[in-house]
């Protein structure tokens, strides 16, 4: 939730499409709360223009919120990626030797991470 700003647009990901909307404030808005009030990573969003997504029997849905998003470039499940302190590395299989590589990571998914700089398409790593 650090990431979405109350008033920027994102583009909302419902059932497959793809809808314009602006992160917005609950307390601006007509939201009932539950009697527990909101949970902690709650976001609230309203579409904007004129087609409305038609969620069958429902008025909420899962979305996915797109912040950046980066084409043909190497990935990796971020689970994979090793931190220790400043260094970043992976595991990869060099000559049958298994080898530390640093890398340089750059956009940060929920599950995948884009390596700017270390591994190349087809290089074997160690999980």
């Amino acid at each position: 939730m650090e990431f979405i700003t109350i008033g920027e647009h994102y583009n909302l990901s419902i059932s497959g499409e793809v809808f314009p909307a602006i992160a917005i404030d609950p307390a601006d808005a007509d939201i009932v709360r539950t009697p527990t009030g909101l949970e902690e990573d709650e976001v609230f969003f309203r579409l904007v223009g004129d087609e409305m997504p038609i969620i069958a029997g429902s008025m909420f849905a899962q979305v996915f919120v797109l912040h950046e998003y980066a084409l043909d470039v190497v990935m990796l499940p971020t689970m994979h990626i090793n931190r220790v302190g400043d260094r970043t590395f992976v595991h990869v299989l060099e000559d049958d030797i298994i080898v530390i590589r640093d890398i340089i990571t750059g956009l940060v998914g929920n599950a995948i991470t884009e390596i700017i700089y270390g591994l190349e398409e087809g290089d074997m790593l160690v999980l």
